[in-house]
């Protein structure tokens, strides 16, 4: 046993974080990073994307285990967390590993050893969070189904399961996102990472993990609450009933942020998905829903332009 406690506080963690503004959020996520990586070497690379609230000030205060990289406002979420993995695999070749996290969740004292005991250098772990502004559980991995694809693991089966049991363990998933994820570092430093270009925001995430999956990480997430997260406001989703015609078709072809894109919302169900089988009725579904989608604006533009 004490073996074992010695290998995990040899252990050096590098931790990614994204952000734009919200400084509240990043003292707090990295005041509790910092409480639950006890007894371990932690690094945090952040990339600011053009923060105008303080936090470049008061990031620039933290000391040396905080690297901050300096964007414009234009990497978004991929474009900064590939720029934090690229600078980490420079700086910190030898590391164990990596933790992705958003700046708005917040790991709980012993939830990083728990998820390296978890990994033993070889699985990807994921946590089980509870949303604080709705009240709900949720985690940051999912499990796939034959129609609607990723899911996250609380709404499952599986999850309930494992909660009535009363056991603290970890179960595997399909699905990773980069919430709050232990990665061991040899397969982040092997994996070519997120292709900005396709994947600039929405998916990002879901562009390096199913990579990591492929090099031979197998994803497991808490059957218990390790962290606590923030949602926030749901984004505002377009109607699109009430679109133009031309707006839809940016939408969901052109526009790469929105998740509604097409061709890149079916290449990242080609990605994620556990086997290519499975994706190909997802997609199918996908494809049904556009379509439907299609005939509504093109009638609805017609019956306005008639109007």
């Amino acid at each position: 046993m004490s073996a074992m406690i010695e290998k995990l506080r040899a252990c050096h963690v590098v931790a990614l974080i994204a952000i734009h503004n919200r400084i509240d959020y990043t003292r707090r996520c990295l005041t509790a990073l910092k409480i639950s990586a006890e007894g371990h070497n932690l690094t945090v690379i952040i990339v600011d994307d053009g923060s105008t609230d303080g936090s470049s000030e008061w990031l620039a205060a933290q000391g040396p285990d905080v690297t901050v990289l300096k964007g414009d406002g234009t990497l978004w979420f991929g474009g900064a967390l590939q720029w934090a993995l690229q600078e980490a695999k420079v700086r910190f070749p030898c590391c164990d590993y990596i933790l992705t996290i958003n700046n708005d969740t917040f790991l709980r004292p012993g939830a990083l050893a728990a998820m390296i005991r978890a990994s033993d250098g070889h699985a990807s772990v994921g946590a089980t969070f509870w949303i604080e502004d709705r009240q709900v559980l949720g985690s940051s991995g999912l499990t796939w189904a034959w129609l609607s694809g990723p899911r996250d693991f609380v709404l499952t089966e599986k999850f309930h399961i494992a909660q009535r049991s009363g056991e603290r363990a970890f179960v595997e998933v399909d699905v990773l996102a980069t919430t709050a994820a232990l990665f061991p570092a040899r397969f982040c430093f092997t994996v070519p990472g997120i292709d900005v270009q396709r994947h600039p925001h929405n998916r990002a995430d879901i562009c390096l993990t199913s990579q990591i999956r492929r090099a031979g990480s197998p994803f497991v997430v808490a059957t218990y609450v390790i962290a606590d997260h923030v949602y926030g406001p749901a984004g505002s989703r377009y109607s699109v009933r009430k679109l133009a015609f031309r707006d839809f078709l940016y939408y969901s072809f052109i526009d790469r942020i929105q998740p509604s894109n097409l061709p890149l919302s079916l290449l990242s169900l080609w990605m994620a998905a556990p086997t290519r089988l499975r994706a190909l009725p997802v997609m199918g579904m996908r494809v049904l829903v556009f379509f439907r989608q299609l005939l509504g604006v093109t009638f609805l533009n017609l019956v306005r332009a008639l109007r």
